[in-house]
């Protein structure tokens, strides 16, 4: 069977080429326009001077992506297409309402949103617009963490994730206050990645009301962590990837496809809502929600459930929208900054 493109050296070069220089579109424009216009050879003088002034709206099409791309290390065949496409469904290329024509060039009907560019850039997530959504489990693996704890005597496994605000920030250990809460008498065990590797935390910082526990990493933390996602949306597609208890096996990390079905609050909780369709079971509340593209958009929580007039017992998945975790986090974030 043949690989996915993303895990090819070849592919995998054009993509850093790629975000590169695309990124020139709002570090260095001049720059920008200079590659294009420089590798696009067929061009008349006057088409070369409409078309720099063009490039400076963000006007791109696949042949203007061919010439900002030009490298003859990096020149493998129907990978242009591939990533073109996957630049439009990522909306950093968006569709304009009119079309300009260039003579040597195809019509310029497509935008570049520089906005969303460097929102992925920032985040770090940029190469998985171009990878399966498999490719997270692999890309994410040592933020992905199981948390052994001990109550009453008895053994149970939580998750939970890492997660940074920025490149520069703390990096935070996040999971649910009932899988640690030191008030419940439960004792945590270990906090592993994947690999098996220990980390190392503060105590633990309770945020009772939304069901939240925070740790400051206090030694190295992983190479790699989540960025968070503060607005998602209905009928967003989103992955979970926890420790559920699979009675039988040993623990294994689960991955569920779904979609955000509503963004609402619970009153019980006094804290918003997202209504996932992905199965949480016991042992994976604590476990991030992703983007498509690896973006944090909340954490899995203990499911709403109740009984209709009828006696039926209902109940939905829900989690804890990012934007609650970015809160606190920035809060502990400025305790440090100021020795608070």
């Amino acid at each position: 069977m043949r690989q996915h493109p993303f895990f090819e050296q070849q592919v995998r070069a054009m993509i850093d080429l790629a975000e590169q220089r695309l990124s020139l579109f709002y570090r260095d424009i001049d720059n920008y326009k200079e590659i294009i216009v420089n590798n696009s050879p067929y061009l008349e003088d006057y088409a070369k001077k409409n078309l720099e002034k063009i490039l400076f709206t963000g006007a791109i099409s696949l042949k203007i992506m061919n010439a900002l791309l030009k490298d003859e290390k990096n020149n493998v065949l129907g990978t242009m297409d591939f990533m073109w496409d996957c630049l439009i469904k990522s909306r950093i290329f968006i569709s304009t309402f009119q079309t300009i024509s260039i003579p040597g060039l195809n019509d310029l009907t497509h935008r570049l949103d520089s906005e969303v560019l460097k929102d992925h850039i920032a985040a770090g997530t940029f190469q998985n617009i171009f990878a399966p959504p498999s490719a997270l489990l692999q890309t994410y693996r040592e933020a992905l963490l199981s948390i052994d704890v001990e109550k009453n005597g008895v053994e149970r496994r939580g998750s939970g994730f890492i997660v940074q605000r920025d490149k520069n920030s703390l990096s935070f250990v996040v999971t649910c206050l009932h899988n640690v809460d030191p008030s419940e008498n439960i004792r945590i065990s270990c906090i592993r990645t994947s690999s098996g590797r220990d980390i190392n935390i503060s105590e633990p910082i309770p945020i009772k009301h939304l069901d939240l526990c925070l740790f400051m990493i206090v030694d190295h933390a992983p190479d790699v962590a989540f960025r968070l996602k503060q607005f998602p949306n209905v009928f967003d597609e989103v992955y979970t990837i926890g420790y559920p208890n699979i009675p039988g096996t040993q623990p294994v990390l689960v991955g569920h496809r779904g979609e955000i079905n509503a963004l609402t609050d619970s009153y019980l909780q006094t804290s918003p809502l997202i209504i996932i369709s992905n199965l949480v079971s016991p042992g994976s509340s604590g476990c991030p929600v992703l983007s498509n593209y690896g973006r944090c958009v909340g954490m899995t929580i203990s499911s709403p459930e109740g009984i209709t007039e009828g006696g039926m017992q209902i109940n939905f998945s829900a989690a804890l929208p990012a934007v609650e975790i970015w809160k606190y986090i920035c809060i502990l974030e400025s305790q440090v900054n100021f020795g608070g």
